[in-house]
């Protein structure tokens, strides 16, 4: 999966579809950069991902009915609590 989300990677996609009839023609050497500059770019953002805390998936959002994004936004706020109270 991608980056905690429940989308595969353009890499992952175009590289599972080479040689096969739906073979997307997309030079893997050019998706190999795309990646490498949205990796660069994504560092900048780390501080405010879920990803910072939450390492792996996690199926807690199932057990509870959380919904993504609001689980995240729930883990944003919890810890601007806990920094203000500290």
């Amino acid at each position: 999966m991608s980056g905690m989300t429940s989308q595969p990677t353009m890499g992952g996609v175009v590289a599972a579809l080479q040689n096969t009839k739906h073979d997307t023609g997309i030079n893997m050497d050019k998706v190999n950069e795309y990646s490498a500059f949205w990796e660069q770019t994504r560092l900048l953002y780390a501080p405010f991902e879920c990803t910072t805390t939450m390492k792996s998936g996690n199926a807690d959002v199932y057990k509870n009915e959380i919904p993504g994004g609001q689980y995240t936004n729930l883990q944003v706020n919890d810890q601007n609590i806990l920094f203000l109270i500290v």
